[in-house]
C-alpha cells in the first residue's frame, strides 16, 4: 500500500476524523492524534502539558494512550536535542498481517468469513499439515479459482500421498 502520510493530497486531520475509527482508533486516541498533527502544522512545541490542556485528559491518561498507540505502531516518539518528536505516519499504513494467521488468510482469499464448520476443518488440517503446506495448497486452489476448503484438502491429500 502507498504510504499515505507523505502524499500531499491527503488531509491528515480529515483522514483521522473520517477513517480513524475504522483503523482501530478510539475517540481519545483520535483527539490526541488530531492535536499532535495540528501542533506540528502550526509549529507548537508539544509536551504533555499542552496535550493535557487541550484534551482535558490527565498526564497519566495521555501517557497510557500514547503508549498504546506506540505499541500498535500508530505513533513513534523520539527525542532529539531535548525535544520530543511525534511521528504519526504509522496511522496511514495498513497493518501487516501475520502470515501464520490461517483463518484470516483464508477469509481474505475466499472473500468472506469462514463458517464454523470450515474453521473446525481448517483446525483439523492445521494439526495434520504445516501452515506452509496449507497456504501453498490455498494458493494453488486460488490459481484454479476453486475456492473451497474441500478443494484445498484434496490438494493436500494428493501431495501427501505423492510424498509418502
Amino acid at each position: 500500500m502507498k504510504d499515505l502520510f507523505h502524499c500531499p493530497y491527503i488531509a491528515k486531520r480529515d483522514w483521522i476524523l473520517f477513517e480513524g475509527a475504522q483503523s482501530g482508533l478510539n475517540q481519545k486516541e483520535m483527539l490526541l492524534c488530531l492535536l499532535i498533527d495540528l501542533a506540528q502544522e502550526k509549529g507548537i512545541d508539544l509536551d504533555y502539558g499542552y496535550l493535557a490542556l487541550k484534551s482535558g485528559m490527565s498526564h497519566e491518561e495521555i501517557d497510557r494512550i500514547l503508549g498504546s498507540l506506540g505499541d500498535r505502531g500508530k505513533l513513534k516518539i523520539s527525542a532529539d536535542g531535548g525535544k520530543l518528536h511525534y511521528d504519526l505516519s504509522g496511522l496511514f499504513r495498513e497493518p501487516q498481517k501475520d502470515p501464520s494467521d490461517l483463518f484470516g488468510t483464508f477469509e481474505d482469499v475466499f472473500g468472506r468469513p469462514l463458517s464454523p464448520t470450515e474453521m473446525e476443518k481448517l483446525s483439523d488440517l492445521s494439526a495434520a499439515y504445516s501452515d506452509q503446506e496449507i497456504l501453498q495448497a490455498l494458493r494453488t486452489a486460488d490459481a484454479y479459482r476453486k475456492l473451497s476448503l474441500a478443494y484445498v484438502e484434496g490438494i493436500l491429500r494428493k501431495r501427501y500421498e505423492q510424498k509418502g
